[in-house]
């Protein structure tokens, strides 16, 4: 089963400390500000809530109250990136565009593809423009029968995860930057069978800027209902990386796309998903119980 909350409501326990650098979009300035005015009305009923119920205090202090934001791209669709950098390569040429260099492409990987157009790539900010540049993007892709591809071993190891999960009654939110929130639902149906399993969406079209932005992740921090240091982001991407740090998450990274010293930052590095093991995760947050 998959759901979403309503992300216009305030949600509370969303905790936000200073990030280690300062952010330079300033409605994410605006955003945080907001969040912060928002914990100071609750704090207070929360921490008596809190005090007052030592079984609360006793769960939200342990390692097993956290929340796992998985990203979609990275973990469980799984591209193949030279077939996605010859797809915008083949779009420049059939529109007439400048092709994207080989940077511009690297850049690109786990963005919003209408970011990519209008800020990567340069080629225009028209709204009707970029949405016709995207569904013939969309339909190269399947000429070149890209989707068949994509799942396998990684899609297994992610179901197994899930499972773990649900029997340790950790909520997980699905967070794709290039897929909207109904579509990211279809694909998953085809994808992913365990439909007794509750997992949270989050799509492209749920928050304003994809990574390295902190958009994504906080929204679904919102809808775990988990603290931002509570939430452990799953991902390949060393821009995951760094909106996890910028938020004080922990990250799990797989080391499928770059080399060890890139990702340096992670707090866990592993080559595939079969490596984790809830106490793994858990022990992300041993240290604080300890204190």
């Amino acid at each position: 089963m998959y759901s979403h909350r309503n992300l216009k409501n305030p949600v509370e326990g969303i905790f936000i400390s200073n990030s280690r650098k300062k952010l330079s979009n300033p409605s994410m300035c605006k955003k945080l500000m907001t969040l912060k005015s928002q914990i100071k009305l609750t704090c207070v009923e929360d921490s008596d809530r809190v005090l007052y119920n030592p079984l609360v205090r006793l769960e939200e202090l342990g390692t097993r109250y956290f929340g796992v934001i998985v990203d979609f791209e990275g973990v469980i669709d799984s591209p193949n990136f030279e077939y996605e950098r010859e797809a915008w390569r083949t779009l420049a040429v059939e529109e007439n565009l400048k092709e994207p260099t080989p940077i511009e492409l690297k850049k690109a990987e786990g963005m919003k593809f209408n970011d990519a157009i209008c800020q990567v790539f340069c080629w225009t900010r028209d709204p009707q423009r970029i949405e016709s540049l995207l569904k013939r993007r969309r339909g190269i892709l399947t000429e070149q029968n890209i989707e068949a591809r994509r799942g396998g071993a990684r899609l297994e190891s992610f179901t197994r995860l899930c499972t773990l999960f649900h029997t340790w009654k950790i909520p997980v939110a699905i967070v794709s930057s290039s897929r909207i929130r109904e579509s990211l639902e279809l694909e998953l149906k085809k994808l992913y069978k365990q439909q007794n399993r509750t997992i949270f969406l989050v799509g492209s079209d749920d928050f304003a800027h994809s990574l390295p932005d902190i958009d994504s992740f906080t929204t679904a921090a919102e809808i775990l209902s988990r603290p931002l240091q509570r939430c452990v982001v799953i991902s390949n991407s060393i821009f995951s990386i760094e909106a996890a740090k910028d938020l004080q998450m922990k990250c799990v990274i797989i080391s499928d796309r770059f080399k060890a010293w890139e990702l340096h930052e992670a707090d866990i590095i592993v080559k595939d998903l079969e490596e984790l093991t809830f106490q793994r995760f858990q022990s992300l947050f041993a240290a604080e119980t300890e204190n």
